[in-house]
């Protein structure tokens, strides 16, 4: 699968599995073998293993974050951080 997505395209740990599993299927159809290298874990315990189902990312919070800058969301996730370790004690 190596180059098999452009930079300019997105790509997730999701993708990657579907297209493994589809890469993997067919490998095997044909009686070839798949050698699975490199990555990072993540993405190997994906194709072993599989994912949790969550939901798919905001666009709309993915943009407003986006334009804070470094210091705006270190501050804003400091407050979340604070919240949410008095709500826990």
């Amino acid at each position: 699968m190596l180059s098999a997505v452009p930079l300019s395209e997105e790509m997730n740990v999701e993708k990657f599995r579907a297209a493994a599993v589809k890469t993997i299927r067919d490998l095997h159809v044909r009686k070839k073998a798949a050698i699975i290298v490199g990555g990072s874990g993540l993405y190997v315990r994906a194709l072993t293993h599989g994912l949790s189902q969550l939901p798919g990312a905001d666009p709309k919070l993915r943009a407003q974050l986006s334009e804070l800058s470094l210091n705006e969301c270190a501050g804003s996730l400091s407050i979340l951080i604070r919240r949410l370790k008095a709500r826990s004690t």
